[in-house]
């Protein structure tokens, strides 16, 4: 027998046309190269929680035959996008209500109906015009993507 790897990685589109065309939600590919006694294993999942569940049913796999335990620990990219997007709008979300806070607290410091002196209304319009600013700041962020820089 020669050492020569004769198989490839299998294209995850592949497992997909498997899944589509057989109507499988989650699709599971082992292979073995007998030439050089390696494994490959190749997910699919029709849905996000598809995906996941059967990118564990290969990690499933994966341990079984023996691999290296940091490849049977792997998640699909699809995964891994949603989870950095979450994270990504909880951030936003913080920095929102965060914001909202900084005006909930200078309403509380100026009440309306009050009188104010020039020189007080003048801070209070700084003040306000600060945390507003920094309010569109964060919402044209979250319109344009921009990676948060705090």
């Amino acid at each position: 027998m020669e050492n020569t790897k004769t198989g490839k990685r299998i294209p995850i589109k592949e497992a997909k046309e498997i899944g589509v065309k057989n109507g499988y939600n989650q699709v599971i590919i082992t292979a073995w190269d007998i030439n050089t006694n390696t494994t490959s294993v190749c997910t699919w999942g029709k849905s996000m929680e598809d995906c996941d569940q059967a990118a564990q049913g290969g990690n499933f796999v994966k341990k079984a035959l023996g691999w290296p335990e940091k490849l049977t620990n792997e998640k699909p990219s699809r995964v891994k996008k949603l989870e950095r997007e979450t994270t990504q709008l909880r951030e936003e979300n913080e920095r929102l209500m965060k914001s909202a806070q900084k005006l909930v607290d200078w309403n509380t410091k100026y009440p309306p109906g009050k009188i104010y002196s020039y020189g007080s209304a003048k801070v209070m319009e700084s003040e306000l015009q600060e945390v507003v600013s920094e309010s569109e700041q964060i919402l044209y962020d979250i319109e344009n993507k921009k990676p948060n820089n705090y």
